[in-house]
């Protein structure tokens, strides 16, 4: 009797750890933010027009970023993601693979890129890369007529 009890509890500690083992292999920590999102809060400041995102996050670990001016599409980027996972908080880093266009004279010298992660409330904060040169900062969600845009915050659709 003692046997099968022992038995049982190996098989059932098997499968956890083989579940656990495949969450975190397999990428399937960042399945929680795929979604459609739309920007609740823009770190930009533009006298004239509104500015806005919708960001759509895929199972296929891929991703497109729309910006909007006085809801007319300026923009749009997509590209893939990837996870990571720290103290039991996952965050995405997302690279634009097509979509920017840096300049013509070097139109490969960056990808863009941002980090997602979800604050306490459920917001998504997404937090832009920057690339510094002679002549400024670029970053991956443009500017308003005074700033650089740093961190948008989403909420889901």
């Amino acid at each position: 009797m003692k046997t099968k009890n022992i038995k049982r509890i190996a098989i059932a500690l098997i499968l956890l750890l083989t579940l656990s083992c495949l969450l975190s292999s397999c990428g399937l920590r960042g399945i929680r933010f795929v979604g459609e999102y739309t920007s609740v809060f823009v770190d930009s400041q533009n006298k004239d027009e509104s500015i806005s995102f919708t960001l759509s996050i895929y199972n296929d670990k891929t991703f497109v970023l729309k910006r909007f001016v006085s809801d007319e599409e300026k923009f749009a980027y997509s590209g893939s993601w990837k996870s990571s996972s720290a103290f039991g908080k996952t965050e995405l880093i997302c690279m634009v693979e097509e979509g920017y266009e840096y300049s013509s004279n070097y139109p490969n010298a960056w990808n863009p890129y941002f980090a997602l992660s979800f604050l306490d409330d459920g917001t998504l904060m997404a937090s832009s890369g920057t690339t510094v040169s002679k002549d400024g900062a670029i970053m991956v969600f443009g500017w308003g007529s005074k700033t650089s845009i740093t961190m948008i915050l989403f909420e889901k659709e």
